[in-house]
């Protein structure tokens, strides 16, 4: 297994931050901070190959359930190895407050279009109205 690399830092990834690499949800480096994804296709392929090994081993080969069971096991061991860290930027996701017209900012829920500040402010100013 050839060493794997934070592509902005150059900095070793481990080995559990490799198996947690996601393309949906992009972890920080441990380095540099930036964050970082892999490939969809890695992610999948980390997937078929184990359970297309499985379904062959029950019906071509006629091994039992437990020995076939077992090929399930190779799911982490692929995608730590098939795992290539990919730059992610924020600003690239297309995400921007439709308030304030901020990119690089945080959003509570993955589908939302209000960034954090924004919310935050709409509700301290409804509770400043409130209490008047």
């Amino acid at each position: 297994m050839k060493n794997k690399n934070c592509p902005w830092c150059q900095g070793k990834i481990g080995l559990i931050d490799l198996l947690l690499l996601d393309e949906h949800a992009p972890k920080k480096c441990k380095n540099c901070g930036k964050f970082l994804k892999t490939s969809f296709v890695n992610s999948i392929v980390s997937i078929v190959i184990p359970v297309i090994m499985f379904g062959t081993a029950i019906v071509l080969f006629d091994l039992g359930l437990v020995i076939s069971a077992s090929l399930l096991l190779l799911i982490p061991i692929l995608r730590i190895v098939l795992a290539e860290p990919l730059k992610y930027s924020l600003s690239s996701n297309g995400n921007a407050c439709f308030q304030c017209k901020r990119t690089n900012i945080a959003f509570s829920y993955p589908n939302s279009n209000i960034c954090d500040q924004c919310l935050l402010s709409e509700k301290q100013s409804s509770s400043q109205t409130f209490l008047r």
